[in-house]
């Protein structure tokens, strides 16, 4: 990256306010700022917030090129986001060139069509951006079709509580509570969460 862009990239040039209004904790608007002034404040946080996994997945894909000697100690950087998050934004990264991302689509679109092919990548955020779909619905339409095609398996169906309390009592041990019944759940990422025995 040149001085020159680099220049570019200052708090005050983000969101076009001086630098003394914005700290890492904080910005101090000032006084008189109109509703088109506060809009465009409003519209480029949204940005940065959106570009923020993609920033740090291609910085993460960058130093582990440049720098793989020190790849590790680089990660630490970037306060506040665990390394496992960092891993995965690279791959979504690195999968999904900058070109071929779509700026009407969240991330999590992206990371939700990751694991395929460019072409049906890009077939999918395209039937996204056309049916307005969340990025869980993307996901959901992505599975369908991968188990339809024999490339995935279905979940089990988790609606007997009684196999799932014993599977939780099995893998945890004794004394089974909902409490660690719904840890477990939250580990293994299966949406069967208990709030009351029957």
């Amino acid at each position: 990256m040149s001085i020159a862009i680099a220049k570019d990239l200052t708090r005050e040039n983000i969101l076009d306010l001086p630098a003394d209004c914005v700290s890492d904790s904080a910005l101090m608007l000032p006084p008189g700022l109109t509703y088109v002034a506060c809009q465009n404040i409003g519209v480029k946080i949204g940005r940065v917030e959106k570009a923020c996994p993609w920033w740090s997945g291609d910085w993460v894909n960058y130093i582990e090129a440049a720098h793989s000697a020190v790849y590790s100690q680089l990660l630490d950087c970037i306060d506040g986001i665990p390394p496992a998050t960092l891993h995965v934004r690279a791959w979504v990264a690195q999968r999904i060139e900058p070109n071929r991302r779509k700026v009407d689509l969240s991330w999590s679109h992206h990371r939700a069509v990751a694991k395929l092919g460019p072409t049906d990548q890009d077939r999918w955020l395209a039937w996204a951006v056309t049916n307005n779909a969340t990025a869980a619905v993307l996901q959901e339409a992505v599975r369908e079709e991968r188990i339809a095609d024999g490339l995935e398996q279905p979940r089990p169906s988790a609606t007997d509580k009684e196999a799932v309390k014993f599977f939780s009592i099995n893998t945890l041990g004794q004394p089974w509570t909902i409490d660690s019944h719904n840890t477990l759940m939250t580990y293994l990422n299966i949406d069967h969460y208990l709030k009351e025995l029957s």
